[in-house]
């Protein structure tokens, strides 16, 4: 949005003794006109839109802020003004926004009979009225050609223009104060006032000099209030002044209870960048050794007694008793840290079982189908065996046609010679094919039965070549009970599909049921189950097992996982228990932290393995070696758990290293920016170069991994970033941290603290202008910046208004720069 600013806009005033003249039919008629002024208004409309910055009973205002008020009629402050515009260009405005404190004795608020409001304050508080100018403009939004006719343009698109008031008084933080609209012509004030008007074009000010008190009608009044936090400009400039933290040593764990002495420190998710965990205790290690269950079952005197020993954490996930299981397990430290998980499943049990419950609802449905396909599979292949094993195709046909007329999808099998599958349609003719017309059925070759007691089908048929089998049209089935594995199912599993059942994602399966036999009808369930698993995105495992016909055995079990991510959990028992050196994070500072990997993946061990003894002793359907719980972070999860083992050829990755985002670098803000800029995000931008040793940020960008804010005024930001890439020690030109702040409605103020160099206007400060008494002068004018774009102070509302406005604040600093990496 670009914004221009003009010192005032008025329409053409009538000149004295002007007259408009017109025609009543073919007589000529006059009337004189004459042009309001400041003593013509007394009070202003109740309709008229002021729209005044604070907001009327708002408090946190900026001190170092100019309040202000807002007009839709782009002319108004010049509307009633009399006379022409001076030597210099300038129009006075007839009206001016004045602030007081609420405490202060010498200016005051009184009420008049009638409901007027007078103020009554020094002269010496107010604006002289040579400066009334420079505190009054208007604001063209969108860009305005050179030469405009502006009143033209505004008249056509009202909305691009409005006008403004600003007060010059500066505030304090934490006060409350009243605004005030008052005229600044004496004829204005009068008139207000309810007194006698002589010229009410007098162009005699209300106020002179700077001595004495004026009573003035107040045409509008609101009170604000000021907050004890300093500008956001301040404070983001704070954040690239702050030095590394001198980080002190981490809390300690007591082992008095392993008969070790010596304690052990900390270790949370976070920790310093510089600061490497100490190597465990051998001591230490060696006691839990002898206090966890051994590795073999012990043999000779005792070898049969139960005993009672602390867990061995991930040993249901299929961790071996070395490598990183070892790990964990013998360092005390990351024995806590698991400790931790389990304890936030403890407290959160009932909660994350009724999660689990509701993700494997169709796990329980499915494991029943398949339960109920098995039992019809095994007593349809000893009826095959019995009755049709030998028979002929038309036998089969008559056989199953009663099957065909008890439900609405019958199924039927036709065996066939494997070596001739061409002649499948003329072995049903010609009494098959009537059947199959007249029913819709569907006729499945398969090989011819063999001389063995059980009908195995010789035909071998993949998953994606039962996908692509022509002879099988599909439709979409809202319902899993009509999935089927075996001819004879429709005899004996012929339940009605639910009323309004649930549909399963639009899962394409086929229609009439796969009709096959043996071996056949194992590959035909699993095609199946996998379909529904990943085109409806079930979570569910599927092991079919061999699925023979006479024994068979599957099962369905749930490998759901819960979004609950563990590390902002663990945060609610203690934002320390995160970052155990939280506490010294310096204030309005950035600090460079790591990730503990080895600590963040014990912790969801610890969790997934309480919240899996949890479920098995709840009854639910779920895997031992399950990684229910993720989730470190927000959307990032975990490889599972039992797959943390060594791949193919390489050797297993040690604790803390089985997740890309462990290596990520932290960067900590504790700030109050983080309070009064809700929902900051902050962002890399990776620099480039210009010239020899300059550097600027580019367009590449990169967003956090993982966020969270351990309390109103800090937050951490995980980034995909090595320190030597950050700050540009790899020979690149490194990357900015950066944040921005939301767009906001035009603001005016100064700065708090001062800028060196001052720069440009956006660098001024209080200290480098005239504010004695309180308010903003405009002599003696303060020094120019490097860069002033064409700008002076004073000499205008429109250059006033382009000095004073505050931009939304863009942050970015190069990565060499924050604390902790040093210069590049």
């Amino acid at each position: 949005m670009s914004l221009r600013f003009l010192p005032w806009l008025r329409a053409e005033r009538p000149a004295p003794g002007a007259a408009l003249s017109f025609n009543v039919g073919a007589t000529p008629r006059s009337v004189p006109m004459a042009a309001l002024g400041p003593g013509d208004i007394a009070r202003l409309a109740p309709g008229l839109q002021v729209q005044p910055d604070p907001a009327p009973g708002s408090a946190g205002f900026p001190s170092t802020f100019l309040a202000a008020a807002r007009f839709s009629d782009a002319t108004f402050p010049w509307l009633f003004t009399p006379g022409a515009p001076d030597a210099s260009g300038l129009l006075m405005p007839w009206i001016a926004l004045v602030v007081i404190d609420d405490d202060e004795a010498a200016a005051r608020l009184s009420q008049r009979p009638g409901g007027l409001t007078v103020l009554t304050m020094p002269v010496a508080r107010l604006p002289a009225a040579v400066e009334l100018s420079a505190f009054a403009h208007v604001q063209v939004t969108g860009d305005l050609p050179s030469n405009a006719d502006v009143l033209s343009i505004v008249r056509d698109q009202p909305g691009c223009a409005t006008s403004r008031l600003l007060a010059p008084q500066r505030l304090a933080p934490s006060r409350r104060y009243r605004a005030c609209l008052v005229p600044t012509f004496e004829a204005g004030r009068l008139a207000g006032l309810g007194e006698p008007v002589g010229d009410p074009l007098s162009p005699t000010p209300a106020w002179q000099g700077d001595t004495g008190e004026v009573t003035l009608p107040v045409y509008r009044e609101w009170s604000f209030g000021t907050g004890a936090d300093p500008d956001i400009e301040t404070v983001v400039r704070r954040l690239a002044e702050r030095s590394a933290a001198e980080w002190p040593a981490p809390p300690s764990l007591d082992l008095s209870a392993l008969g070790v002495e010596a304690p052990a420190e900390y270790r949370g998710p976070l920790r310093p960048l510089a600061a490497e965990p100490a190597a465990p205790s051998d001591a230490a290690a060696a006691k839990l050794a002898a206090m966890l269950p051994p590795d073999a079952e012990p043999s000779g005197p005792g070898a049969g007694r139960a005993r009672i020993t602390p867990p061995w954490w991930g040993e249901g996930h299929g961790a071996r008793r070395k490598g990183w299981s070892r790990t964990l397990n013998l360092d005390p430290r990351l024995r806590a840290a698991a400790g931790l998980g389990a304890e936030l499943v403890r407290r959160r049990q009932d909660t994350l079982v009724d999660a689990f419950w509701r993700q494997a609802g169709a796990v329980l449905r499915a494991q029943r189908l398949l339960i109920g396909s098995e039992l019809a599979g095994a007593v349809s292949t000893r009826l095959v065996l019995k009755h049709l094993a030998k028979a002929s195709a038309e036998t089969v046909v008559h056989a199953l046609r009663p099957a065909a007329s008890a439900g609405g999808s019958p199924l039927l099998f036709a065996r066939v010679d494997a070596a001739a599958p061409q002649e499948a349609m003329a072995v049903a003719s010609p009494a098959l094919r009537r059947v199959a017309s007249t029913r819709r059925l569907a006729v499945v070759s398969a090989a011819s039965a063999a001389t063995t007691a059980a009908t195995t089908a010789t035909t071998t048929a993949t998953p994606a070549e039962l996908r692509t089998r022509r002879t099988l049209p599909t439709f979409h089935l809202p319902d899993l009970q009509l999935l089927t594995t075996d001819p004879l199912f429709a005899m004996f599993s012929h339940a009605a599909p639910p009323q309004s059942p649930t549909p399963v994602s639009d899962v394409p399966i086929p229609s009439p049921p796969l009709v096959v036999i043996g071996e056949l009808a194992a590959v035909a369930l699993q095609t199946v189950l996998a379909d529904i698993a990943e085109r409806a995105r079930l979570p569910l495992r599927i092991d079919t097992g061999d699925f023979a016909p006479a024994g068979a055995s599957g099962s369905v079990r749930g490998s759901t996982a819960l979004d609950e991510p563990l590390v902002p959990a663990l945060a609610e028992l203690g934002p320390d228990l995160v970052f155990p050196l939280l506490k010294a994070v310096p204030e309005d500072s950035l600090q460079l932290l790591a990730v503990d990997g080895a600590a963040v993946e014990a912790l969801l061990v610890g969790a997934n393995v309480e919240l899996a003894r949890e479920l098995q002793w709840r009854g639910a359907p779920v895997r031992p070696d399950a990684t229910l719980l993720a989730n470190a972070w927000v959307s990032l999860p975990h490889p599972p758990i039992a797959d943390w083992g060594a791949g193919t050829g390489t050797p297993e990755p040690p604790l803390g290293h089985h997740a890309a985002h462990l290596s990520a670098t932290v960067i900590v803000m504790n700030s109050p920016l983080l309070a009064r800029l809700p929902g900051l995000t902050p962002w890399l931008t990776q620099g480039v170069a210009v010239g020899e040793r300059g550097r600027r940020p580019g367009a590449t960008t990169r967003a956090p991994l993982f966020m969270h804010a351990l309390s109103d005024e800090v937050a951490y930001f995980g980034f995909a970033i090595s320190p030597d890439e950050l700050a540009g020690r790899d020979g690149s030109a490194g990357w900015y941290f950066c944040f921005a702040q939301a767009p906001q409605k035009p603001r005016f103020g100064l700065d708090e603290a001062p800028v060196e160099p001052m720069r440009t206007w956006l660098d001024l400060d209080w200290t480098r202008v005239n504010s004695e008494g309180g308010r903003l002068h405009l002599a003696p004018a303060p020094q120019p910046p490097q860069q002033p774009a064409g700008l002076t102070f004073g000499p205008d509302g429109a250059q006033m208004a382009a000095i004073l406005l505050q931009r939304s604040i863009r942050f970015a600093i190069h990565g060499s720069q924050l604390p902790g990496l040093g210069a590049s």
